[in-house]
Formats: structure tokens, C-alpha cells, sequence
């Protein structure tokens, strides 16, 4: 199961699981995963100063979905 809430601009995602082993019971795990949610000249921006050089691809790996290419600087 799966609880998400915002914060900010960063989005919260508890993934709950139940594993269930014979002889030991059932345990709860829950794995966090916080995401920024950034528009695209934010996360360009961050990537350049960061000393990548970046492009963006309207097409990505899914249509209408772009996609990051970057090349880090030497």
C-alpha cells in the first residue's frame, strides 16, 4: 500500500509492505522515496550549475514526456 503527501514542493511516497515468512510471522517494511517537483528551467538550471552540459528532448523515452540528456563537463 501506498500514503503520499506533499510537502513543499517535494512529494512524499511511503510504500508499505507486509512479508510474511513461515516460522517467523509477518514484518512491516515501509520504503520512502522524496521526490522534487521541479519545472523543467529549475531542473535545467540545477543540472548547469551542477557542470553538466544539458539538453532537452521534447520526445523522450515515452511521447510528450521530455527527457534530460547530460554531459558532465571535464
Amino acid at each position: 500500500m501506498t500514503c503520499s503527501k506533499l510537502r513543499g514542493n517535494i512529494s512524499i511516497t511511503d510504500e508499505n509492505y507486509l512479508i510474511g515468512k513461515r516460522n517467523e510471522g509477518v514484518k512491516h517494511y515501509v520504503d520512502r522515496h522524496e521526490l522534487a517537483l521541479l519545472e523543467k528551467d529549475e531542473f535545467s538550471q540545477i543540472l548547469i550549475n551542477a557542470g553538466f552540459e544539458t539538453i532537452f528532448q521534447k520526445d523522450g523515452l515515452l511521447k510528450d514526456r521530455g527527457i534530460f540528456i547530460n554531459v558532465k563537463k571535464q
